[in-house]
């Protein structure tokens, strides 16, 4: 099982979070960067894969790129891309999100924190 990494606590626009994740999972140029694109490439991976999230502890220090939090503007988008990863972890078998804000928040893979994800 191929284990992947995306570390968003220094990524502070939704367009480098899309970024990083084209990259790290080697989606292709046609990829649309967007949550519903993630969605449908997720669950059409052919390979197993372990997709480790590390968020920032405080939600709050994610300020989104022109966007102050509490703005009416801050959707949530962290919390939307976490629903997008959890839904596609039960969708595709192929697929394992485990997320951490600090310490584990979801794990897609039905194992308990501390239960060997490595």
């Amino acid at each position: 099982m191929k284990k992947v990494i995306l570390d968003l606590r220094n990524v502070h626009s939704r367009e480098a979070v899309q970024e990083l994740i084209m990259q790290k999972l080697q989606f292709p140029d046609y990829y649309g960067k967007n949550l519903d694109a993630l969605h449908d490439c997720l669950t059409d991976l052919d390979e197993d894969i372990v997709l480790v999230v590390q968020e920032p502890a405080d939600t709050a220090a994610f300020p989104m790129e022109g966007i102050q939090p509490g703005d009416e503007a801050d959707d949530g988008y962290l919390r939307r891309l976490n629903r997008v990863l959890m839904d596609a972890g039960k969708t595709s078998r192929h697929l394992c999100p485990v997320i951490f804000r600090g310490e584990l928040v979801s794990d897609g893979c039905g194992q308990q924190p501390g239960g060997g994800n490595e």
